[in-house]
């Protein structure tokens, strides 16, 4: 039997722009230990190979703390006799020669003997370079790979003309780090592996590709396609896919099977809320609150996504604050998102509005500017008042001609 632990995405050491220096500490310790997990389990499993699809950082000048975290993992595998294949990612790739002298970072853990790195392809007939090795139990592992070319423009298909030429072997797998045509997300604008493709490849038996953070398999031709996915969710808003890694064996009768492993991860919350749910004198209290009596089954470290929707009172629209809200929960949780994009004031009179309900020009802009002030950076936060009043005296102008 093979046994191959596979992990990519785990972008240890991302940046959240809005999380305090607290939280952010917090958010990268549970990144690193996700990451921790994956490789503690392909010791437990004796595995034959461990495999870094890409993104292992989310930077190409990682943190001191990460790189060493992750020193320690890779040493810990090679001590336990698991054999480590890595490519970099298009988070951990420098865009240049002149950045960093064109080096990932796991060209370090390569100079030191820790990882088969395979770099990007070159040459009008880019040829894929490999390493082939005996398992505990007698099979032929051949594993090869390439980092992202960042040459590549929107759309370019990484695995068009490659040339594969894999010795004959038990099991023969290629890794890569690219979107993969059908598992695309609507927003991107990296290249994409056809699965024509895919279908192409010769002498090869399994795909392993990151950059899709949603753990994905399938199968085109003769050959197997599987997506890691990400060790954590890495946004917020949506849920998304269980993180994890993926299992991989090949068993004496050569059938080939994937498991996808969950990962323990950072809790987070999603709260949703409306007019039933705010008190007309003090709605923070009720948004803290119900924050508090969901945090009782997760803890402390959690991230709480708050959405507040629905037609309010005036009074209860311009009452509501993130500050607010944030500054009373202060040290019972790790970070608060804030989506109050679908609150609206009732109309008074003016435009029509839902349900008949009406409201006036100067009350769209009070409503606007006092969304703009929850979600804008501190320096602008302090201009809006000024904007808000000269775009109500041109309204009042208007109105008195």
């Amino acid at each position: 039997m093979i046994r191959i632990i596979a992990t990519a995405d785990n972008h240890l050491g991302r940046y959240y722009a809005r999380m305090s220096l607290a939280a952010l500490e917090t958010r990268r310790l549970y990144l690193r230990r996700a990451f921790a997990q994956v490789c503690d389990y392909a010791i437990a499993q004796h595995a034959d190979a461990f495999i870094l699809a890409g993104d292992l950082f989310d930077s190409p000048t990682p943190r001191n703390i990460d790189r060493t975290q992750v020193a320690r993992r890779l040493a810990a595998l090679g001590r336990a006799g698991v054999p480590v294949f890595a490519i970099a990612g298009n988070h951990d790739s420098p865009r240049s020669r002149s950045e960093e002298g064109g080096r990932t970072p796991l060209q370090v853990y390569e100079a030191a003997g820790l990882v088969a790195y395979f770099p990007e392809l070159q040459g009008a007939t880019p040829q894929v370079t490999f390493t082939q090795i005996t398992t505990s139990s007698g099979m032929a592992l051949a594993i090869g790979g390439f980092s992202p070319n960042f040459a590549e423009a929107e759309g370019d298909d990484p695995l068009e003309g490659v040339v594969v030429g894999f010795p004959d072997s038990d099991l023969r797998i290629l890794v890569a780090h690219c979107l993969v045509e059908g598992w695309v997300h609507p927003d991107a604008s990296e290249p994409v592996a056809r699965r024509a493709s895919l279908e192409g490849l010769r002498g090869v038996d399994l795909v392993i590709l990151g950059d899709i953070h949603d753990h994905q398999t399938g199968q085109w031709g003769a050959v197997r396609v599987c997506v890691p996915g990400a060790t954590e969710r890495m946004d917020f808003g949506s849920p998304g896919a269980t993180p994890g890694f993926v299992d991989i064996t090949l068993d004496d009768d050569r059938r080939l099977v994937i498991r996808h492993v969950p990962v323990a991860t950072q809790p987070r919350l999603v709260i949703e809320m409306g007019p039933p749910d705010l008190d007309a004198v003090d709605p923070n209290a009720s948004v803290v609150a119900r924050i508090e009596e969901e945090l009782a089954s997760v803890g402390a470290e959690a991230l709480v996504e708050v959405s507040l929707a629905g037609v309010v009172t005036p009074e209860v629209y311009h009452a509501l604050s993130y500050a607010d809200v944030a500054e009373r929960l202060r040290g019972r949780l790790c970070h608060l998102e804030w989506d109050s994009s679908g609150l609206r004031p009732p109309r008074a009179a003016g435009l029509p509005g839902v349900g008949g309900i009406h409201r006036t020009l100067a009350d769209d802009v009070r409503a606007a500017v006092a969304a703009l002030i929850q979600e804008a950076p501190a320096d602008d936060q302090a201009l809006l008042p000024d904007v808000e009043r000269e775009l109500l005296a041109v309204i009042a102008g208007r109105e008195a001609a």
